[in-house]
């Protein structure tokens, strides 16, 4: 689990990438992203279930910042805060996890590490880069 007051982005944002990588696959149904679908998760749906949420926690679905403003009273306090702190930085986050392509997947690495701060270099996001995609 990932202490939610001393994290930093890059950490959380690693830390759901090597899951992502683990996983081999996205989280995502015919009609996009899930947070949850059985045992895979999205991008942020990693940090959801790294503080202690279950599908039946979330009642909001779409983006991040709806999560954070329609789910408030669900999410822990700790979880809250760093998703409100950082809900842009993990909208890019959903982004990379979300894209078709390798290319569209290196143009939201990129993005990250430009405008977020996020060193994507790592061997877990280069890997998420290139995996043919699946699911």
């Amino acid at each position: 689990m990932l202490d939610f007051s001393k994290c930093t982005l890059q950490e959380a944002c690693d830390y759901a990438v090597k899951k992502m990588v683990a996983q081999k696959s996205r989280c995502k149904d015919g009609e996009g992203c899930l947070y949850f679908d059985g045992d895979r998760r999205c991008a942020v749906g990693w940090l959801l279930d790294a503080g202690g949420l279950t599908e039946e926690d979330i009642t909001c679905w779409g983006g991040v910042v709806n999560l954070v403003r329609n789910s408030q009273q669900r999410l822990p306090p700790k979880l809250r805060s760093f998703l409100e702190a950082h809900a842009l930085a993990l909208a890019a986050l959903q982004r990379f996890h979300d894209k078709d392509s390798r290319a569209e997947r290196a143009a939201a690495a990129h993005d990250l590490q430009v405008y977020h701060g996020v060193d994507t270099s790592g061997e877990a996001w280069q890997e998420w880069v290139k995996l043919d995609i699946l699911g």
